[in-house]
């Protein structure tokens, strides 16, 4: 009865001892997904951020193309332009240099009717005095031939009578004629050349419009030249500062996606160590409890923290550059999020060294991108408006 007893006595201490190691195991197993559990979301936090990054970065690139292909298609189209101005202008020149040289050969001719009317004019004027005489001299003779014939009585001196009207009718007819004939000289040479130098004149008149006109056109071609020109000095500074920016976006990006990694293989390491802590600490509650004597057969897991993943007619300008605040501030978002993670992180002290360490170089990459971003984009946006002023100006 006592063996039995005993016995009995010996399995009762078993079994209390048995429950004391299961409920050791449990107790050190459940401690190792709340120590796990900071880490973790810290690491989450991480790899969201980076998703946005990575959203931001793709905008800011699909930005950055189209934008080179907006100021490609324009450099192009301002070439194009400069070259039919500039071939456009020469002709306008030539054309103006013949009309110059036309208005001139009008004017000359014009001065040449001129003199030879006014030199027509004296010979007239001369000629004239000559007529004048003759005519005084004709009127002068028929008085006296009509008071020869008023002083001879009536009914006598027929014959003489008859002469003297003879000679009054000779005197009268030559005094005609010479009116006549003077009239005709004047009026024809000098209504012929009256409308020769009225044709000069028009001429001249007529060529100096399309000359005024030519001129005009070539003063606006070279006001059109030299607003292409400055567009393309516009979009070349343009050029330069978009390259920088979008350079420095994807070098970033880059960067910070690969510290990023750095930092989440960091977190996972750190989980790693960790949860294999936890299980040796565990172990040694076991031995503590089989005591002095007694060795007990023991099996542990190690636990490991799973990183949580996310799934992975030309251009308008006008409204590609209208589109850069909102680039600027979608980056700018994802790094004040960079920032304020990193913070959290590095400033943690729950985290080992090797993680702050990692996420203190992200930090860094991630302090520069902000510092550098403003000015980039300030470059870009000044330079832009500097090419939407001059298109503004030719319109």
């Amino acid at each position: 009865a006592q063996a039995v007893l005993g016995q009995a006595g010996s399995s009762h201490a078993t079994l209390v001892y048995a429950m004391k190691l299961l409920l050791a195991l449990l107790l050190s197993v459940r401690q190792v997904p709340a120590f796990e559990h900071h880490g973790s979301d810290l690491a989450a936090r991480l790899q969201a951020e980076g998703e946005e990054d990575a959203a931001a970065g793709r905008a800011a690139g699909c930005w950055c193309e189209e934008l080179d292909e907006a100021l490609d298609w324009r450099k192009r189209d301002t070439d194009s332009q400069l070259r039919f101005l500039e071939t456009q202008g020469t002709i306008a020149k030539l054309e103006n240099q013949k009309l110059r040289h036309q208005v001139a050969g009008h004017l000359a001719e014009a001065e040449q009717h001129q003199q030879s009317l006014d030199t027509h004019t004296a010979i007239t004027g001369r000629s004239n005095k000559a007529y004048e005489e003759e005519r005084e001299f004709h009127e002068s003779a028929l008085k006296s031939i009509h008071k020869a014939i008023g002083v001879i009585p009536e009914g006598s001196g027929g014959e003489v009578r008859g002469a003297l009207r003879g000679l009054a009718s000779t005197f009268s007819d030559k005094l005609d004629e010479s009116a006549a004939e003077q009239k005709r000289q004047a009026n024809g040479v000098s209504d012929a050349k009256r409308e020769l130098l009225r044709l000069a004149k028009e001429g001249a008149k007529a060529k100096q419009q399309r000359l005024a006109k030519g001129l005009k056109d070539v003063e606006r071609t070279t006001a059109q030249a030299a607003l292409y020109s400055e567009r393309r000095d516009a979009d070349l500074a343009l050029g330069d500062a978009r390259r920088t920016l979008c350079n420095s976006v994807e070098q970033g990006l880059s960067a910070r996606t690969r510290l990023r990694q750095q930092a989440l293989i960091a977190f996972s390491t750190a989980d790693a160590e960790a949860a294999q802590a936890a299980a040796a600490r565990a172990a040694s509650k076991v031995v503590a409890l089989v005591g002095s004597g007694k060795a007990r057969s023991h099996s542990g897991g190690n636990a490991t923290a799973a990183v949580s993943r996310g799934s992975s007619a030309g251009p308008d300008f006008e409204r590609i550059m209208g589109r850069t605040k909102k680039i600027e501030a979608g980056l700018m978002k994802a790094l004040d999020l960079s920032k304020y993670n990193g913070h959290s992180i590095t400033t943690s002290g729950r985290l080992n060294k090797d993680v702050k360490s990692a996420v203190a170089s992200l930090q860094k990459e991630v302090d520069a991108n902000l510092e550098a971003m403003p000015k980039l984009f300030a470059a870009v946006h000044s330079s832009g408006q500097k090419s939407l002023k001059v298109d503004a100006r030719m319109k």
